[in-house]
C-alpha cells in the first residue's frame, strides 16, 4: 500500500516513514474560454460538457502561439462543477481577462489511482507540484478569487557553471 505509514516505537524514539507516491495522470485536450456575449458572465465555455464530473487538477491559462502561461492552478473532486463555479467568480475572471493577449483556456488532468493511494493526497501532491513548477518557471499565479499568489524572485549572477543546477532567475512560492 503506497500511502501507508510504518511506525517503529522504542523507548528512545518514534520513527515514521511515509511511502513515496508514484502518480500517473492524463491531460485532456484544452477547453477554450470565449468572451461572453451576456451581461452576466465574463467568459463562456462552449466545451463545458466535455469536462468530466470526476476528480482532477486544472489550470486556467493563456496560449499565445507556442507560448503557454498558467494563470491559476487548482484541484477539485468535480472538475465540471468547479469550472462552472469559477466562471461565475467575477473577480477571478476579471484577473484572467486582464492578463496579456492570448487565447484563454481551461486545461485539466485526471489522476489514475494505484491501489492504496488516497485521492486527497494525490490531488494535493499534483496541485502543489504544478504550482511549484509554474513558479520556478517564472509564471505569476493567482490565488483564491483573483488575488496574486506571493512568490519570491531569486536572481543569480557569477559563473555560468552553476546554471546546470540553478537558472539565472527563478521564482519560488512564498510560504
Amino acid at each position: 500500500m503506497l500511502d501507508r505509514k510504518r511506525e517503529f516505537a522504542s523507548s528512545d524514539h518514534l520513527e515514521i516513514e511515509t511511502m513515496a507516491l508514484n502518480i500517473d495522470a492524463v491531460w485532456a485536450q484544452p477547453v477554450a474560454l470565449t468572451l461572453s456575449r451576456s451581461n452576466v458572465a465574463i467568459y463562456d465555455c462552449g466545451g463545458i460538457e466535455s469536462v468530466p464530473e470526476d476528480s482532477g487538477v486544472y489550470v486556467f491559462a493563456r496560449a499565445h502561439g507556442d507560448l503557454f502561461s498558467p494563470i491559476y492552478i487548482g484541484r477539485s473532486t468535480n472538475l465540471r462543477s468547479r469550472l462552472e463555479q469559477h466562471l461565475d467568480t467575477v473577480s477571478l475572471m476579471r484577473q484572467i481577462q486582464a492578463r496579456p493577449a492570448g487565447r484563454r483556456i481551461f486545461l485539466y488532468c485526471e489522476p489514475f489511482l494505484h491501489p492504496g493511494q488516497q485521492l486527497a493526497r494525490v490531488l494535493n501532491t499534483l496541485e502543489t507540484a504544478l504550482i511549484s513548477h509554474a513558479l520556478s518557471e517564472g509564471h505569476e499565479l493567482l490565488n483564491v478569487q483573483g488575488a496574486r499568489r506571493s512568490s519570491h524572485k531569486i536572481s543569480f549572477t557569477g559563473n555560468r557553471t552553476s546554471e546546470a543546477f540553478a537558472p539565472r532567475t527563478m521564482r519560488v512560492r512564498a510560504w
